[in-house]
């Protein structure tokens, strides 16, 4: 919140005690604090002013706008968050809630280089399946590479078992960011401060 001060100082040069009605503007963004004004019209607030002859007064209005600072949770990455949440100074219940927000897509993250880590497994494994199918393909023809074959089809097999892992593995690191990630959705919808 913002506050704003509007001074206005009245002097009254007749010899005889008078009455001031003073008009400030009214802004729908502001919220007035004090003083209490007397009377409220669609476009001002009316202020009563006692001068006393030849006397000077002194009314001070005071206001306060609430800033809205809308920042974009879901997008942010979980270093820049914390960062975020750390230069802000911010309540302790909003700065609790964001940590978890900051752990929970830290998780999510996890999860996220692990799944990246078995993909790119995963595609070279399949790049070497794909040379030994043609080494097999080229020795098939060959008198003598028997042997040679059947360690080649040995290799494939055993890669084939490692890669029915990974696909497990993948498939279980999907569910869990899915979760993760719908638990993440509903921490930003309840987020409140």
């Amino acid at each position: 919140a913002f506050e704003t001060t509007t001074t206005y100082t009245i002097s009254n040069v007749d010899a005889k005690e008078k009455t001031l009605i003073i008009e400030h503007p009214l802004d729908p963004g502001q919220k007035l604090l004090k003083p209490k004004a007397d009377e409220t019209t669609a476009n001002a607030y009316r202020f009563t002013v006692k001068l006393a002859a030849k006397g000077e007064a002194t009314l001070a209005v005071v206001e306060e706008r609430e800033i809205e600072e809308s920042i974009m949770v879901s997008s942010m990455t979980p270093d820049v968050l914390l960062n975020y949440v750390q230069s802000k100074n911010l309540p302790a219940a909003a700065k609790k809630q964001l940590e978890a927000v900051v752990a929970k897509k830290g998780e999510v993250s996890g999860v996220d280089n692990e799944l990246r880590r078995i993909e790119t497994q995963m595609s070279e494994m399949s790049r070497d399946q794909d040379r030994i199918r043609q080494n097999i393909n080229s020795l098939n023809h060959v008198a003598g590479q028997e042997a040679q074959v059947t360690r080649y089809a040995g290799d494939l097999a055993r890669q084939e078992g490692t890669l029915a892992q990974l696909r497990d593995r993948q498939s279980e690191l999907r569910k869990r960011k899915a979760a993760l990630e719908t638990e993440l959705n509903a921490m930003i919808e309840k987020l409140e401060f």
